[in-house]
């Protein structure tokens, strides 16, 4: 167990003249999160300082969680979430007091609401690091670049060995000054952009103050992942300057990866399959040298087109045919009994290719029954397993999401990837007091999400 001692009066009169004495010479400090009372960033004594990041300063995280929330407001020159996790929740952000600065990511960021203006950033691009960004809601602009990037994902920074980084939008704006680029063409080191569903307001390549070309570059290994809601997805749009209609270009290096797949409610559209712009290069090209699905892409659903014969490049995906799935809703027009045939919409009750649909009432699988189905689509209602045999694993493709009260009593629970709560505006929770409860697949290396 990590205690905290009370800092003598003598080391804050130190810390103090110290701080003191930097705003005299104007010399920027670097004030390290040091996390004595949990929580706050605002909270001068969670600062190795006691006093917090001033304008001009750099703030570094090393470990623990800061919460940054609404009425909180800084200017520093840079942030370096070196461990830990940084919670973007509101408030004014900004990291961009010193052009020269720039920020790294090699810990975790989420972001679901502040207002956040950083210069060039680079997430998991150390030796050895990690990086792991999370938007869904807010703003995140990055108003500057380095060596014409804006946004570096992976690859190497020292030349001595590379990291990993990935940047999720879920939903909020994400706009650049300039350009962005996956991975590293000389050394191992990869990075992940991904984009999930279509309620994210702006994704932007070189539209921030300035007047630039944007260019997507993507090295071997790194991947562009995309999401396709019920409505579809939010493109990446690369910008052209105002100054002349040549400059942007997107290019995929051979062994870079596309990763396609429905999400959060997009299975609702499989039926019928579609077609997808997922990036726009104005006034230029999309250069192909080798992109491909990643492995685990249905490529029996799923195709890629790239498109330069008109004045914007186009990076396009499409379904095609229609994906064998059958949502089967729940009415409860009989009982509480999941196996009640007349209780659902078809008067059927899912079997395994089907997803289980479930927006209202209290179904219940008791002793004595076995279902097995495709995956759980549990948007409100309450569901109960108080014996029996649960298992929504038919395909090890398909996740299940649970966005209401599920309970779990007893029986045998076999479920794929499961989602708690990682819908859009939606509030999940599961309870489990007896039975075994049992998450035998994952996504993207994880089995459960929460939140």
């Amino acid at each position: 167990m990590i205690s905290f001692k009370k800092r003598s009066l003598a080391t804050r009169c130190v810390s103090l003249l110290l701080a003191c004495t930097a705003g005299v010479t104007g010399h920027a400090a670097t004030v390290t999160w040091d996390a004595s009372l949990i929580g706050a960033w605002e909270n001068p004594l969670n600062w190795d300082n006691d006093l917090g990041p001033a304008d001009g300063d750099s703030a570094v995280i090393i470990s623990g969680a800061p919460n940054f929330t609404t009425g909180t407001s800084v200017s520093l020159n840079a942030i370096r979430v070196l461990g830990g996790t940084l919670n973007f929740s509101g408030g004014i952000f900004n990291s961009t007091n010193n052009s020269s600065y720039d920020s790294n990511v090699d810990g975790t960021v989420n972001h679901t609401g502040t207002t956040a203006t950083i210069n060039e950033l680079e997430i998991g691009r150390t030796a050895g690091g990690n990086g792991l960004y999370y938007l869904s809601g807010g703003s995140l602009k990055v108003s500057r670049g380095l060596n014409g990037y804006s946004l570096y994902l992976g690859g190497n920074k020292t030349a001595t060995a590379a990291g990993t980084g990935a940047l999720e939008i879920t939903g909020g704006s994400f706009s650049t000054r300039s350009s962005v680029k996956l991975g590293d063409g000389t050394v191992a080191g990869t990075g992940m952009f991904t984009v999930l569903g279509s309620v994210i307001s702006e994704i932007s390549i070189a539209k921030v103050t300035g007047d630039t070309d944007g260019t997507w570059v993507q090295n071997a290994g790194s991947t562009l992942k995309v999401g396709i809601d019920i409505a579809g997805v939010r493109k990446i749009f690369i910008k052209d300057s105002s100054t002349a209609t040549t400059g942007t270009s997107a290019t995929f290096a051979a062994g870079s990866l596309l990763d396609v797949g429905y999400y959060n409610g997009g299975w609702g559209a499989g039926s019928g399959g579609g077609t997808w712009t997922v990036m726009e290069v104005e006034n230029g090209d999309i250069i192909n040298n080798g992109l491909a699905f990643s492995p685990g892409v249905n490529t029996s659903i799923w195709s890629f087109s790239i498109d330069n014969s008109g004045a914007n490049g186009l990076l396009k995906v499409t379904a095609t045919g229609t994906v064998p799935t059958t949502n089967i809703i729940w009415d409860g027009s009989t009982d509480s009994t999941w196996a009640t045939a007349t209780n659902w919409a078809t008067d059927i009750a899912p079997a395994s290719t089907d997803y289980a649909y479930i927006t209202y009432g209290t179904p219940t699988i008791s002793a004595g029954t076995t279902v097995n189905f495709r995956g759980l689509r549990f948007r409100g209602g309450t569901l109960t397993v108080s014996g029996g045999t649960f298992s929504a694993s038919a395909l090890s493709s398909a996740e299940s999401h649970v966005d209401a009260t599920f309970l779990q009593t007893g029986g045998a629970l076999n479920i794929n990837e499961l989602e708690i709560g990682r819908t859009v505006g939606k509030t999940g929770s599961c309870s489990v007091t007896g039975g075994a409860f049992v998450i035998g697949r994952g996504l993207d290396g994880n089995s459960l999400y929460l939140g």
